[in-house]
């Protein structure tokens, strides 16, 4: 299993342009701490939704709609949305 520590309180605003269409864009994101079951861990950042608010401290978990398959590879989401706080 895969869990997501998130331990800074807010997420950090991203801005710049696109280079494919050239337009501005702003996002939000949160910085997690990624932890594998064979005790690898890696930092990374979890994008948040538009007004979405911050994720809580805590350990979260990929919901199983996160895991999608690209081709041949098996993904799993950066979004936000796509976590769930563990209990």
């Amino acid at each position: 299993m895969i869990r997501a520590t998130v331990s800074t309180p807010e997420g950090e605003p991203k801005t710049g342009t696109a280079k494919r269409t050239g337009k501005p864009y702003s996002i939000r994101e949160q910085a997690v701490l990624l932890e594998f079951q064979n005790g690898e861990r890696r930092s990374f950042n979890l994008t948040l939704e538009d007004n979405a608010p911050s994720m809580e401290k805590g350990i979260y978990t990929p919901k199983p709609s996160a895991a999608y398959l690209d081709g041949y590879d098996l993904k799993i989401s950066a979004r936000a949305r796509d976590w769930v706080k563990a209990t």
